[in-house]
């Protein structure tokens, strides 16, 4: 389950499951911290409504939404995906639930002209198994923002950073490639920028079948892509054409 108050993405040291309810863990690991360092704590942590009095403690300061579009991008974090969903639902129309911010992501695509013929969107993080997106969705959203966006400079480094950083370590996409990957039983996909001379040119690639989130079926594929984008050509430019 997903929860606002969460520690370390709902992961309990020394549990092998994380927790049905992640904010009394979050509650219950404040605790302890607080009695080991010898503040007495009175009652055990549960669930409530905080009264309208109560006083504040300590107050944080989320990061900007920037810095965590690059954490959700270079890393595929897929709990943070879905509460950034639910944040766009409140912040955009009242509502932090999931509906809501799907909602908000729709009229988003739709002001920005992102071709969404053919793709449904189910969740924030894509692991719901009735998401459906196309290449052309996906190659339009990254052209409506461009590569110096933060999207664009936010998906992780080929051959350097996040789940790229050992994919395309040798080559022409070595730390130059821009891209998301994306993981399911039977699904595999890579979409982002390859910088050329001429520009960042914008790709997508989905593989669906059994046995394609395996590297001896998608790697070659993958290599394949960036090695046809390396050669690509623009068509020559007029002054190129005019006799020397």
């Amino acid at each position: 389950p997903l929860s606002a108050l969460m520690v370390n993405d709902g992961v309990v040291l020394g549990q092998p499951l994380k927790p049905s309810d992640p904010a009394v863990a979050a509650a219950t690991t404040l605790t302890q911290l607080l009695r080991d360092r010898g503040v007495q704590v009175v009652g055990a942590p549960r669930n409530g409504t905080a009264p309208s009095n109560a006083p504040e403690l300590a107050r944080l300061t989320s990061a900007p939404l920037s810095s965590l579009l690059v954490d959700v991008l270079t890393n595929s974090d897929n709990n943070a995906a879905e509460l950034l969903l639910k944040e766009l639902g409140l912040v955009g129309a009242n509502s932090p639930t999931r509906v809501a911010g799907l909602r908000v992501v729709a009229d988003a695509l739709r002001a920005r002209g992102v071709d969404v013929a053919g793709s449904t969107l189910a969740d924030g993080s894509g692991l719901d198994a009735s998401n459906r997106v196309t290449c052309a969705t996906l190659t339009s959203l990254l052209e409506s923002y461009g590569f110096d966006s933060v999207i664009g400079q936010g998906m992780a480094l080929a051959g350097t950073t996040g789940t790229l950083r050992d994919v395309f370590t040798t080559g022409p996409a070595n730390g130059r490639v821009r891209a998301k990957t994306g993981t399911l039983r039977n699904v595999k996909s890579l979409s982002g920028f390859f910088p050329t001379r001429d520009g960042a040119i914008a790709f997508a690639l989905i593989l669906n079948d059994t046995g394609v989130a395996n590297q001896s079926a998608y790697r070659p594929l993958w290599n394949g892509l960036v090695q046809s984008l390396a050669t690509y050509r623009e068509s020559p430019q007029e002054d190129q054409l005019l006799p020397r």
